[in-house]
């Protein structure tokens, strides 16, 4: 069977979903960039957005700032990850390739991360939105109006990409 960059997307986020590890791994626009297949082996490159903060890791390099503290746990994240990497799944015949068939072995062959943060323009406009959706924008509003004062002002802090977004949430939050 002859394989797309597209079915394998969806067959890997799939794969990836089901995996207690990896669950969380992608955050936005997964893609297959290119495979090779050999008898019974796929080497896939593939890219996507990445949340480090998603897997536990709260440096402060990571936080745009902490949510207030006298209601919420947690933050609001200053930038994600743009991982590109190469796999190699491997069958024990190649009709288990030609089906991706379960009980392959998946070994990371290469990866590169690129740290990008909310203006960078290696984040699409959709991205973004995508992103966002995934954040407690109720804590947000409420911490850069209590903390910051930003039913005043925006505070510096705030990517000229999230202004408009933070405008937005705040004064849904006081309405």
């Amino acid at each position: 069977m002859i394989h797309t960059n597209e079915q394998l997307a969806t067959w890997i986020a799939g794969e990836w979903a089901k995996d207690y590890f990896r669950f969380d791994d992608i955050q936005a626009d997964f893609k297959v960039l290119s495979f090779v297949r050999t008898d019974n082996s796929l080497c896939v490159q593939c890219k996507f957005v990445a949340d480090e903060t998603k897997k536990g890791n709260d440096s402060e390099s990571l936080v745009l700032f902490r949510y207030d503290t006298e209601n919420y746990d947690g933050f609001f994240p200053s930038q994600f990850q743009i991982v590109t990497m190469e796999i190699k799944y491997t069958w024990d015949d190649s009709s288990g390739c030609d089906s991706l068939a379960s009980g392959y072995n998946e070994e990371d062959v290469l990866q590169d991360v690129d740290y990008v943060d909310w203006d960078d323009p290696g984040l699409s406009d959709e991205v973004v939105e995508i992103l966002l959706a995934g954040l407690d924008s109720y804590a947000a509003a409420e911490t850069l109006i209590n903390l910051y004062d930003a039913k005043a002002k925006m505070p510096e802090f705030v990517p000229k990409r999230l202004k408009k977004y933070f405008s937005k949430i705040i004064t849904e939050f006081v309405e």
